[in-house]
C-alpha cells in the first residue's frame, strides 16, 4: 500500500460521488471520514502486527465539495412554484409544497408525518417522526427529528388545515387500510391502492422540476427554511426567537448559513439610515 494508492482511491471516490445517477455527491468531509477510519486501521496494523511501513494516508489531498449559494424564494417565485407545482402533479404537491414554506420544517419531517400528531381543533401539527434516506439508498422511519430541539408544535394556517381536512376526507374514503397511523403526504392510485409514503428523494426531486417549469434557478428544497427565516427577519423578528421557531440546534447557524436581505429591505434600510 502506497500513498499513490490511496490518492488514485480518493480521486475515484469523488468521481463516483459526482458522477452518481441520482446526482448524490460524496462530499469532501464524508471522504476525510474514510481517510481517517483507515488511519486509525493502519495504526492497528503499526502497533500489533509490527508493519514497519510510513503510513499512506499522510498529506493525501482532498477537493473541497462546491458549495452551491440557495436563493430565498421571493413572493413571486414562491408563487410561481406553487402554480407549477399544482399544474404538473396536482393539488397534492402544491399542499405539500406550501406546508414547507410555511412550516420551516426539514424534507423528512414532512415525509415522515403521520395523521395522528396532526390536531385540528387547536391548529397544529407535531414534529417527532421522520424519514431519512442512508448511502444505500434505503428509507429509514426513525421516531425522533434530526435534533432535540426539533420536537415542538407547529402551528397550521387556516387555508392548511382546510387542506388536510380536504386530503384526509379523501384518503379515509378511498383507502380500506388508512388509520390514524397513516402518513399524511401519500399519493393514491386507481383500484384504491395508496403509497406507504412518498419517498423522501422523491420529493426534492419534483421540487427541482417545478422550479424548472417555473423557471427558477439555484433553488432547492431546503431553501424553503432559508426563506422562513429570512421573511421573519426582515419582518423584525428577533433572530433568537425565529430560530426557535425553525428548531435549530444552534442559534448562530440560520444567521450565518441562511440569512438573506432581500432587495426592497436592503434599500429601504439605505435611505433611512444611510442617505438621512
Amino acid at each position: 500500500m502506497s500513498k499513490d494508492i490511496v490518492q488514485a482511491w480518493v480521486a475515484d471516490l469523488r468521481w463516483h460521488g459526482n458522477n452518481h445517477r441520482k446526482g448524490r455527491e460524496l462530499s469532501s468531509g464524508t471522504v476525510r471520514q474514510c481517510i481517517a477510519k483507515f488511519r486509525i486501521f493502519w495504526r492497528y496494523l503499526i502497533e500489533e502486527r509490527s508493519v514497519a511501513i510510513l503510513d499512506p494516508c499522510a498529506r493525501i489531498s482532498v477537493d473541497y465539495t462546491p458549495v452551491r449559494k440557495k436563493k430565498v424564494f421571493n413572493d413571486l417565485a414562491r408563487k410561481k412554484l406553487l402554480i407549477a407545482a399544482g399544474r404538473k402533479y396536482g393539488w397534492l404537491w402544491e399542499t405539500l409544497f406550501l406546508l414547507y414554506f410555511e412550516s420551516l420544517c426539514r424534507r423528512g419531517e414532512l415525509a415522515g408525518l403521520k395523521w395522528r400528531y396532526v390536531d385540528f381543533k387547536n391548529k397544529r401539527f407535531y414534529v417527532v417522526n421522520t424519514l431519512i434516506v442512508d448511502y444505500q439508498r434505503n428509507v429509514i422511519e426513525k421516531p425522533f427529528p434530526k435534533t432535540e430541539n426539533s420536537e415542538d408544535w407547529v402551528p397550521l394556517s387556516d387555508d392548511m388545515c382546510q387542506r388536510l381536512l380536504k386530503l384526509k376526507a379523501i384518503q379515509e374514503s378511498s383507502d380500506p387500510a388508512f388509520c390514524s397511523n397513516s402518513y399524511v403526504f401519500r399519493e393514491g392510485y386507481r383500484g384504491g391502492t395508496w403509497d406507504k409514503y412518498i419517498f423522501p428523494e422523491f420529493i426534492s426531486a419534483r421540487f427541482r422540476y417545478a422550479c424548472k417549469m417555473a423557471g427558477l434557478k439555484n433553488y432547492t428544497l431546503h431553501g424553503t427554511r432559508k426563506t422562513g427565516f429570512s421573511r421573519l427577519v426582515n419582518k423584525g423578528v428577533d433572530p433568537m426567537v425565529v430560530a426557535s421557531i425553525g428548531r435549530w440546534k444552534n442559534p448562530k447557524v440560520p444567521s450565518q448559513h441562511y440569512y438573506q436581505v432581500d432587495e426592497l429591505t436592503k434599500s429601504n434600510v439605505m435611505k433611512q439610515k444611510l442617505f438621512s
